[in-house]
């Protein structure tokens, strides 16, 4: 590959890595979010032209109300340009949650980072595609007499737990209860 080829490849790589990004904040929490907040802005919009003495009466709220929205915009600039996670997982796709305050991975990679083994060079197990990559490197290592027949089974065992957990967990940092 010339290194005019490997420039190319390399930024068509970066533009689909954050389209991907982009599509994956649509579809994640975030987006989810903020099309309700949007919707419930329209009903308010609705019910105010429906029934002018409270549209009469919100004047002075519609100020706190644009404050808000607009607070709610920069929010949002903000996070779409967020440095995201650099962990790319077993499909080679970028994670694209935003990283943590001098991190190069997200709260949840980062956590998972932290307990993962690297004796044996399995796969983060995160998603179908790192347990079927995990079940593989399992058979090699037993092939290639790398594992006892005792820790095989143990750690196949682990694999499958990991496999039914996958899509039922959830890293996100847990919110402290309002006081």
């Amino acid at each position: 590959m010339t290194p005019e080829e490997r420039a190319e490849h390399t930024e068509h790589m970066r533009e689909w890595s954050a389209k991907a990004n982009r599509e994956n904040w649509a579809e994640g929490e975030a987006g989810r979010l903020c099309e309700e907040l949007y919707r419930a802005y329209l009903k308010y919009q609705q019910y105010l032209e429906r029934n002018h003495f409270a549209k009469y009466q919100s004047q002075d709220v519609e100020a706190v109300s644009q404050q808000l929205y607009l607070q709610l915009q920069e929010n949002l600039a903000k996070a779409r340009v967020a440095e995201r996670c650099l962990h790319i997982k077993s499909n080679g796709s970028q994670c694209g949650s935003p990283r943590m305050k001098k991190s190069r991975l997200c709260f949840a990679h980062t956590r998972m980072k932290e307990t993962r083994p690297h004796a044996l060079g399995l796969p983060s197990l995160e998603d179908p595609n790192g347990v079927q990559l995990a079940i593989m490197k399992l058979v090699q290592l037993l092939i290639d007499d790398k594992v006892d027949a005792k820790k095989a089974g143990m750690l196949a065992y682990l694999i499958q737990t990991a496999a039914n957990n996958v899509g039922k967990v959830d890293f996100s940092p847990e919110e402290e209860p309002a006081k």
